[in-house]
């Protein structure tokens, strides 16, 4: 589904060391979506807005999560690029992270 060259169990298995993350609250605010060869990082649309009204502890949850991803992917020899804010018109589509064989 990602790639040919790169195995959808390594990657969903990145995902989830990644999804460990720290975030205030263990509240997990982001969303993966899989497409081929990418992986898609967004903010999850749920957190509280009362607790976090500018939304940097959401930022951060969500930087946590692609810093660990990133870190995952490479331990199971999975190179990949990491294009912040891709999609102007989505404020909530934080990353796209390009995917490739080691």
């Amino acid at each position: 589904m990602i790639i040919e060259t790169v195995s959808e169990k390594s990657v969903l298995a990145a995902l989830a060391l990644a999804s460990r993350a720290p975030s205030v609250h263990n509240s997990q605010p982001w969303l993966w979506r899989l497409g081929p060869g990418v992986i898609h990082l967004y903010s999850d649309p749920r957190w509280l807005t009362a607790t976090d009204p500018d939304a940097r502890d959401l930022m951060l949850g969500c930087g946590a999560v692609l810093h660990h991803a990133t870190v995952a992917l490479a331990a199971t020899e999975i190179a990949s690029v990491v294009h912040r804010l891709p999609n102007r018109a989505q404020p909530d589509h934080l990353a796209a992270v390009e995917l490739m064989r080691g």
